[in-house]
């Protein structure tokens, strides 16, 4: 429940900031979107299967066009998005999106999103493009990195005896990591749309 209030409110920050990034805006947007869509199936007892599994490819999609647009090799990046497009259709097409979640399109997103990241990380840093590491854009970029490589290390075990492991109390393991990386996920964005406000304000 707290994480997904801090989504609202990272939803409502953006327009109070009047942030000018409309793919972060309607990222945000569908998250919470598929927060009342699951809550509503949940409530009638709907699977949210299909849900989720069609806010996973766009949630991954966006971010990967996101880290594009700061792409120093951008059709490098366009192949890989299409690759990307055409394996989530391929697997759709091959399992049952209405019945189970589909664990591998949320890992190759994330390992592709990853894997972007840090090509162009060492880029920069090769080219002694040291602003790009302290621009704001870096701090968006970076937001959804522990995000991604610790809900795949949850989702690669595919086990509820390793993800349900009670680590103290009655927290699990997946509880555990879930709001530890969720939280940071978001505060980043949150800093990052503070400080484009910052920006514009000047």
């Amino acid at each position: 429940m707290i994480i997904k209030l801090y989504i609202v409110i990272t939803l409502v920050l953006y327009f109070v900031f009047n942030n000018k990034n409309k793919m972060l805006g309607l990222l945000l947007f569908l998250s919470v979107v598929n927060i009342i869509v699951t809550d509503l199936f949940k409530h009638f007892r709907i699977d949210t299967f299909f849900n989720n599994n069609i806010y996973v490819l766009a949630h991954n999609l966006l971010w990967i066009l996101l880290l594009q647009k700061q792409s120093l090799n951008p059709k490098l990046s366009t192949s890989i998005i299409w690759g990307f497009l055409f394996f989530n259709c391929f697997s759709l097409f091959y399992s049952s999106i209405f019945k189970e979640f589909n664990f591998n399109a949320f890992i190759l997103g994330a390992l592709i999103y990853t894997t972007l990241f840090v090509f162009e990380s060492y880029s920069n840093l090769k080219k002694e493009n040291l602003s790009f590491f302290i621009s704001n854009n870096y701090i968006l970029l970076f937001a959804p990195i522990l995000f991604f490589l610790g809900m795949s290390f949850m989702l690669g075990f595919r086990s509820k005896s390793v993800t349900g492991t009670v680590l103290f109390g009655e927290v699990k393991l997946y509880t555990f990591v879930n709001y530890f990386v969720n939280i940071i996920y978001y505060s980043l964005i949150n800093i990052y749309i503070y400080k484009e406000r910052k920006k514009y304000a000047k």
